[in-house]
């Protein structure tokens, strides 16, 4: 962690501290305003959104009520951690800088992933012009406004404004934004324990298992991102060795777990099997991608009982 003091010393009487960081200017206020009205934009949205799952649409818990409840409560969460950024963007918090940019950027590997998925495969399933369409949807939301927050968050002079108006570093700069942004992806893992006691209605159809083993397989991954989650913030090198080795194995493990489209042919629901190709090619995707992010992070670990906080 860089350390939140000046380096400066004197020789002969003369000072060589670092410059004074530029005086805040009604330009750099201003984007951090509008950095704030994106984020909590998006809060309530996503507030929204899980008041219309929950409680305006009584046909979808009829249908689906795990599902529905769990993505209501998913985005309330959401929808609440959000409204915390903005509001601490609007008061220039150094946490709030560094949460809204790993916010932005986590939005945007969404939207690009959503926006290739609808480009590549909803074509094949639905036709050109349904691709294209869902393309145009995610293209501002998903996109472009986690593109313009993140660069936002980014300039110079909004960071030495927030710095300014509050000095002293926090527990978000522990750690650099990739190891700190792997941290909180690794805890969230642990909402899954709760999926474990509210499967979609769907899982059994897509399962070639009991359901009974995929929960206590979804209540051992999420007791597993929490370990790793943990071993991660302070930096031992065990829990990433453990990473990289969980990942393609709990992948293999969901893939082996899946059924295959001809299991699922006699059900003729177009949905459930596009749910399952997704979910099919997500356990192929993801193991390559979290590899990746810890290839990223490695030189920022180290050995069992070094001190590195």
């Amino acid at each position: 962690m860089d350390d939140p003091t000046l380096d400066s010393f004197s020789t002969s009487g003369e000072s060589f501290a670092n410059p004074p960081a530029p005086e805040s200017t009604t330009g750099t206020r201003m984007s951090l305003v509008v950095a704030a009205v994106l984020v909590l934009a998006a809060g309530v949205l996503a507030l929204l959104f899980a008041l219309i799952l929950v409680a305006v649409a009584p046909g979808l818990m009829e249908q689906d009520p795990a599902s529905t409840l769990m993505g209501g409560v998913g985005l309330a969460l959401m929808g609440g951690v959000a409204l915390a950024i903005g509001l601490g963007l609007l008061a220039a918090k150094r946490w709030a800088r560094r949460l809204g940019v790993l916010m932005a950027a986590s939005l945007l590997a969404i939207g690009l992933l959503s926006l290739a998925g609808a480009l590549i495969f909803t074509p094949r399933e639905a036709g050109f012009a349904a691709g294209l369409a869902v393309a145009l949807i995610l293209v501002v939301p998903f996109v472009a406004a986690p593109l313009a927050l993140w660069i936002l968050l980014s300039r110079p002079a909004l960071v030495a404004h927030i710095e300014r108006k509050d000095p002293l570093p926090g527990w978000t700069e522990q750690h650099s934004l990739p190891l700190l942004g792997l941290v909180l992806f690794l805890a969230t893992g642990t909402l899954s324990l709760v999926q474990a006691t509210h499967p979609p209605v769907q899982m059994a159809s897509l399962l070639r298992v009991s359901l009974g083993l995929w929960k206590f397989w979804t209540l051992v991954a999420g007791l597993v991102s929490a370990l790793l989650a943990w071993g991660m913030w302070k930096k031992d090198l065990r829990a990433w060795w453990a990473a990289l080795a969980w990942f393609p194995f709990s992948a293999l493990v969901g893939w082996a777990m899946l059924g295959s489209a001809p299991d699922l042919a006699a059900t003729a629901d177009p949905a459930l099997l596009q749910g399952l190709n997704a979910a099919r090619r997500g356990a192929f995707i993801w193991p390559l991608a979290m590899m990746a992010w810890l290839l990223w992070v490695r030189p920022q670990l180290t050995r069992k009982g070094s001190d590195t906080l």
